[in-house]
This record gives C-alpha cells, sequence and structure tokens, in this order.
C-alpha cells in the first residue's frame, strides 16, 4: 500500500513497496532536517543518505517516521542490531519528543543535533513554534576574585 498526499496525490509512504526514499520523501526530510541527524553534524542533505531507523533488512518501512538522513562519515557508524558491537550506538525516534537522536552505546537516551545548521531546520523552526526555544544551559561560575596587595600569604 501506498500512503498519499490528499492535495497533491504525491507518494508520501510507500511501505514495503520500495527501498530508497522517494524525491517526496527527500524533500520532507531536507524540509524537516536540513543536515545530518548525527549530534553536532552539519553536513548538508547532499552528503547524506538516507536511513531507515527501523532497518530495511529487518522489515523496516520506507516511511517518513522511520527516515532520516546520515553522512557519509555517521552513516557507517550506526549499529542497526543495537547491539553494541564495536561500541556503536544507533539512531532511534525519542518516543517522548518524536525528534530523531543518537542513542549512545550504554547512555542514558538520545543525543540530538544541536548545530547551528540543524537549528535552521522547518523541524527546528517548528519545535520553537510549538514548544518555545530550548532551554538554555547556565552560565558557569564566575571566577574567584584574584588576590589583591598583602593577600601574598593568605590561603583562599
Amino acid at each position: 500500500a501506498v500512503l498519499l498526499d490528499g492535495a497533491t496525490g504525491q507518494p508520501l509512504n510507500v511501505n514495503r513497496m520500495q527501498r530508497s526514499a522517494n524525491l517526496t520523501q527527500r524533500i520532507a526530510l531536507f524540509a524537516s532536517e536540513l543536515v545530518c541527524s548525527a549530534p553536532n553534524c552539519d553536513r548538508p542533505q547532499l552528503e547524506c543518505e538516507v536511513h531507515h531507523l527501523d532497518p530495511w533488512i529487518r522489515g523496516g518501512l520506507t516511511n517518513l517516521v522511520n527516515l532520516t538522513h546520515q553522512c557519509f562519515n555517521h552513516h557507517p557508524r550506526n549499529d542497526d542490531s543495537r547491539s553494541g558491537v564495536n561500541g556503536k550506538g544507533f539512531m532511534d525516534r525519542d518516543p517522548v519528543t518524536g525528534r530523531v537522536g543518537h542513542y549512545p552505546v550504554g547512555g542514558e537516551g538520545p543525543v540530538f543535533n544541536r548545530s547551528a545548521a540543524a537549528d535552521r531546520s522547518g523541524g527546528a523552526w517548528a519545535r520553537r513554534k510549538h514548544h518555545g526555544p530550548p532551554p538554555t544551559p547556565p552560565d558557569p561560575p564566575d571566577p574567584p576574585e584574584p588576590p589583591g596587595p598583602g593577600d601574598e600569604g593568605r590561603l583562599f
């Protein structure tokens, strides 16, 4: 079965009919992600491959919710078996936010791409519009005051 966009008739989900993402899916991924979804990567879509989060070989569907961009550097570093072989983590969609993130071996949860390029994507824009800006990390503490005159022998 193929899911078509009601207004344009373009295929959005092709399930198991084809392995490769179609042009409509690639455009939708580009609008949503803009760059590789690996943490801190700013490689543009032109330097990426479309990756199945649930692997095609294990029955994964060629549907937008199961696809993400992975650059030529990060795609081979993904462990589709999710067993942690060779210290590799895997990419998956966070069940809480719906955002694609990297799950490192032994890690606590997804690590998202927070690069400046990823922040310019349509998906980031939609998240900001719906949820507001992401929380900013706290400012580092102020450095200690330098010793003044006559403080040479004091311990601080």
